[in-house]
């Protein structure tokens, strides 16, 4: 009898599921480091300014949550286009932030967040293409 989802699957939406949460964690940090959370927080969320906030980091980090958990636990899809989506819109949105913003000014989160994000996407896709989509078919 067949398991409600594949072992591979669960090792992938738990990976889905560090990316949001480690990007909230780098997030929190970057916050914490300068006039305080709750005055950062308005800065960056209430004042947000493309060029200068981290929030639009974590936004995509929960785009990919969101949208790779309700395709690949929820639904189940068998298929790559969803990841192959989340990975384009979110490396195309993390090389025009780079390209546009003031992060790298920032110091080593300027650095950080965008490529933490930009890696861990590009390993999502990798992981689901070639380890749960593959072992999935040779269990058919």
């Amino acid at each position: 009898k067949r398991k409600a989802i594949s072992d591979v699957r669960r090792t992938f939406c738990l990976f889905v599921t560090f990316d949001l949460l480690f990007i909230s964690l780098l997030w929190i940090i970057e916050l914490n480091t300068k006039d305080g959370i709750q005055k950062n927080l308005e800065n960056e969320i209430i004042k947000y300014n493309f060029k200068t906030s981290f929030f639009d980091i974590f936004v995509l980090a929960f785009f990919r949550f969101f949208v790779l958990l309700l395709a690949y636990a929820i639904v189940k899809l068998r298929h790559w286009w969803v990841i192959a989506v989340t990975t384009l819109v979110s490396s195309a949105f993390l090389i025009v932030k780079v390209i546009l913003s003031e992060l790298l000014t920032k110091g080593a989160f300027g650095y950080l967040l965008p490529i933490v994000s930009f890696v861990i996407a590009w390993l999502e896709t990798w992981f689901l293409d070639f380890k749960v989509l593959t072992q999935e078919a040779e269990e058919e």
